[in-house]
C-alpha cells in the first residue's frame, strides 16, 4: 500500500506522520504550515484575560513538546519525500501534481485545512481523516477544548473517518480515547489522545497494507459542528478561573458527567 499524508505542521501532526512512516506505507507527505503555536494577543483584550490566554497557549506548548518533542523534526521532515505549502495552495495545482507524480493507493488527513473533491479525486476517492475530536458529537474546529468546556472530558478523543465533502462526517473507521488519571489538565488529556490515536493508526494501516478492509459506520447521531469564531478566549475563564484546569479530577471523582459516556466504533 503506497499512502500520501496531508499533514498540519505542529508538535502533534508531526508525532502522527512519523508514526504512520514506521509502517513503510508512506510515499510522501503533503505538509501544510500551521499558525504559530503561540498565537498573538488580540488587541484591546483585558489585561487579566490577557494572561489566561498567554498561558492557555503556552501550556499547550509546554504540553505538546512533553509529548511529541523526543526527536529532531527538521531532520525528519528532510528525510521525508515531501511538499510543504501554506493553507490557500492546500488544493492547488502544487498538490495536484504532487500527487500525480506519486500516484498513492490512499490519501491519509490529519491537520491541513478541508480537501476539496479535485484532490480526493486523485485518489479515487480513498481518503481518510484522522479528526481530533469524537464525531459526532464534536465536529470541526477546538473539539478537544469543548468537551472541556461542557465537562464531559470523557468525550476527549479522536475519530478516524471517510473524507465527504460535509465536515468530520464520513464513515467511522475508529475512534480511539485516552486514559484519563488525576492530576490530568486539558491540554495533557489532548496529547494523551494523540498518542493513543497515533498507536492505533498505526496497527490499522498494518492491517491494511495486508488487505484488510475497513469499511466504517456510517455516523446517524446528531452532534455539533464547532466553528472557528464560536471560540472566544472569554471561554477560558471557565477553564482556569472557575475550575482550575482540574474538571479531570472532578470527572474521576464521580463529581461532574456521571454516567454520561460516548458510544465508540472500534476496528481493533
Amino acid at each position: 500500500m503506497k499512502l500520501v499524508m496531508v499533514s498540519g505542521s505542529h508538535p502533534r501532526h508531526l508525532h502522527v506522520v512519523k508514526k504512520v512512516a514506521e509502517t513503510g506505507c508512506l510515499a510522501g507527505v503533503v505538509l501544510m504550515k500551521r499558525e504559530n503555536m503561540i498565537l498573538d494577543i488580540p488587541e484591546g483584550m483585558d489585561p487579566a484575560l490577557t494572561d489566561l490566554y498567554r498561558h492557555h497557549f503556552q501550556l499547550r506548548l509546554d504540553m505538546e513538546e512533553k509529548y511529541f518533542g523526543g526527536f529532531d523534526t527538521e531532520a525528519f521532515i528532510n528525510s521525508l519525500d515531501r511538499l510543504i505549502v501554506d493553507d490557500d495552495e492546500l488544493n492547488g495545482p502544487k498538490v495536484e501534481d504532487y500527487l500525480k507524480r506519486i500516484q498513492p493507493d490512499w490519501l491519509l488527513a490529519y491537520g491541513p485545512g478541508l480537501i476539496r473533491p479535485n484532490i480526493l479525486s486523485l485518489v479515487n476517492d480513498r481518503a481518510l481523516n484522522l479528526h481530533g475530536g469524537l464525531s459526532p458529537y464534536y465536529k470541526g474546529a477546538a473539539t478537544m477544548f469543548w468537551p472541556f468546556y461542557f465537562l464531559e472530558p470523557n468525550y476527549v478523543g479522536t475519530t478516524l473517518h471517510y473524507i465527504i465533502q460535509k465536515i468530520d462526517a464520513g464513515r467511522i473507521v475508529h475512534q480511539s480515547v485516552p486514559v484519563l488519571a488525576h492530576g490530568d489538565c486539558m491540554h495533557e488529556v489532548a496529547c494523551k489522545a494523540i498518542v493513543t490515536a497515533a498507536d492505533d493508526l498505526k496497527v490499522i494501516l498494518n492491517r491494511m497494507a495486508k488487505g484488510e478492509v475497513f469499511e466504517g459506520e456510517e455516523q446517524r447521531k446528531t452532534g455539533k459542528l464547532f466553528l472557528e469564531r464560536e471560540w472566544r478566549p472569554e471561554h477560558l475563564r471557565l477553564i482556569y478561573e472557575t475550575y482550575g484546569d482540574k474538571i479531570v479530577d472532578l470527572y474521576l471523582d464521580g463529581k461532574i458527567n456521571k454516567g454520561n459516556a460516548p458510544r465508540l466504533v472500534r476496528a481493533i
